[in-house]
């Protein structure tokens, strides 16, 4: 098995096409189709990929990065959300949101009284996810694995803000597309869409932003109903780490 088509099954389970992706930050740690993809592949695949996930094990077990992602979980990354307008109160939706980076720290921003959906097809991401929840005592956040269970984990609730990112560049132009159209009839009529592009031309560009600059997103998403309100630029939760990154905040068009 390729690492295409490990992504392809990832895909597949969020009910989505092998041109649209998940996103979020990869678990930590082999998953059993992450075994079958390094046991099948061509040798410079297997290491390539053995590499990265101890990689990934070893900045999980790290003391000081384990230090650094709990300050994010339960300070830093509050305090992000609340720069962005988000409060007690309000729901928002993670899509791709891998170990919880970001869908923790937005629980704890909204309170008890607010949601979060956090949306991936990769199960063992999923469920870090929701231990990390439980381990702060977060009862608002809510799991899904696909598209189409967005709308019921919502529940009738209508989105401040809905979060795609570092994951639109595994989805082709027509798939991108779907998604914004599917989250703007989600949003609420002052609700955000934030976007966090990554892997876009001087961003060591891959898949299908790899001829795309931030510029160019921001075209296509204007395209699909939505007005840029803001562009920031500064710390960000990438990896196993804060970094500079780009942060795309648009509303919604009348």
């Amino acid at each position: 098995m390729t690492e295409s088509e490990a992504m392809k099954g990832n895909l597949e389970r969020m009910g989505m096409t092998a041109t649209e992706t998940t996103g979020g930050q990869p678990a930590a740690a082999f998953q059993t189709e992450d075994f079958e993809n390094w046991r099948n592949g061509p040798p410079a695949s297997r290491w390539k990929h053995l590499r990265r996930e101890l990689w990934h094990l070893l900045a999980w077990l790290h003391p000081v990065k384990r230090r650094q992602r709990t300050l994010w979980l339960t300070q830093d990354g509050v305090a992000f959300f609340r720069k962005l307008g988000i409060g007690a109160g309000d729901t928002v939706v993670d899509f791709g949101c891998g170990a919880g980076n970001y869908s923790v720290p937005a629980a704890r921003a909204v309170g008890a009284s607010g949601l979060v959906v956090a949306v991936d097809g990769n199960a063992r991401a999923l469920s870090r996810t929701m231990r990390s929840a439980g381990a702060g005592g977060l009862v608002n956040l809510r799991p899904g694995r696909r598209l189409s269970e967005v709308a019921s984990c919502l529940d009738g609730r209508m989105c401040k803000a809905v979060l795609l990112f570092d994951m639109l560049h595994f989805m082709d132009a027509e798939g991108r597309q779907r998604i914004y159209r599917a989250f703007r009839d989600l949003l609420q009529p002052d609700g955000l869409l934030c976007v966090h592009p990554k892997h876009v031309r001087g961003d060591k560009p891959s898949w299908h932003f790899s001829r795309l600059s931030v510029d160019d997103v921001v075209s296509e998403i204007e395209a699909a109903g939505f007005r840029l309100k803001e562009r920031k630029t500064g710390d960000m939760w990438h990896g196993h780490g804060t970094t500079q990154g780009v942060l795309l905040v648009f509303e919604r068009t009348i």
